[in-house]
């Protein structure tokens, strides 16, 4: 349990924290509502806020920053994905682009335990975000259920995902309810705009993966590499999905793991197998 103190007109508004249970029993209670408009509601219920000041936005921002951190990490261990995505999308309304450190940095007064809440929060949100691209792209841009599987069982390794694609597939991702209210920021556009090709880019620790919706291979780059400097620099526009395609890497496979390269998805044996190899190797 803990408060913070903001003073104002000479009275306290004291913020208690440890009010996740009592929140997710409010949200039960009034169903009508969606999660955004609950949490709003909540905290002015709870700190007794219905008119505006300065003061009273800066108290309303560190109590709803500090509630959806700790609702983040509840909403994880319930294991429901559909709150989860609705908790996300309510964050992404509410704070804004969620892939972006700056969105979880530390509010005025952040003890270590916030701080430390914050990016674990940060984390699981952008896990799930990882999860839910990989479903989407793997239904919408290219009917794929092995890839799917493969990258599922990874997701809790992934640090970053962004789609490249053209306006035409963005368009169709965006009819997928677990990417429909993604802040923009997630797509990286390429011309022409009317392409059916799109990438999926995952970082995982020190290394960028690269699945197209195309059967083609797969591409896995050091995050030094020339080719993602565009993820590194948080571009978001590229040319073209050939951009992406180094065709001098070497092959991936027959015994042979180098630290980047191509591993084709066609062919004979079996490709996970040798990826999982390649990932026993490196990660």
């Amino acid at each position: 349990m803990g408060r913070a103190v903001f003073d104002y007109e000479q009275k306290e508004i004291f913020l208690n924290i440890d009010e996740v249970d009592e929140f997710w029993n409010y949200l039960r209670a009034h169903e009508e509502q969606s999660v955004q408009d609950a949490i709003k509601e909540f905290i002015s219920q709870k700190m007794n806020i219905y008119t505006k000041s300065a003061m009273l936005d800066l108290a309303m921002q560190y109590r709803t920053t500090k509630l959806l951190s700790a609702l983040v990490i509840s909403a994880d261990e319930k294991k429901d994905n559909a709150v989860q995505l609705e908790l996300r999308n309510s964050i992404t309304r509410i704070l804004g682009d969620i892939t972006l450190n700056a969105t979880w940095a530390p509010f005025i007064g952040a003890t270590d335990e916030d701080k430390r809440l914050l990016n674990r929060a940060r984390e699981l949100v952008n896990k799930w975000l990882a999860r839910d691209a990989i479903k989407a792209f793997f239904e919408v841009c290219v009917q794929d259920p092995k890839r799917k599987a493969y990258w599922l069982k990874y997701v809790d390794c992934v640090n970053q995902v962004k789609v490249v694609c053209s306006y035409l597939v963005r368009s169709r991702l965006k009819s997928s309810p677990v990417i429909r209210d993604q802040a923009d920021s997630f797509f990286i556009s390429i011309n022409p705009t009317y392409s059916e090709t799109a990438a999926l880019v995952m970082r995982i620790k020190n290394k960028v993966f690269i699945e197209f919706s195309d059967l083609g291979a797969l591409y896995i780059y050091n995050d030094t590499n020339r080719i993602v400097a565009f993820f590194r620099a948080g571009k978001r526009h590229i040319r073209s999905i050939s951009e992406l395609k180094d065709t001098c890497l070497p092959t991936i496979g027959l015994g042979h793991f180098p630290p980047e390269g191509r591993l084709p998805h066609g062919g004979g044996g079996s490709w996970e197998d040798t990826l999982n190899c390649w990932m026993r190797l490196y990660l």
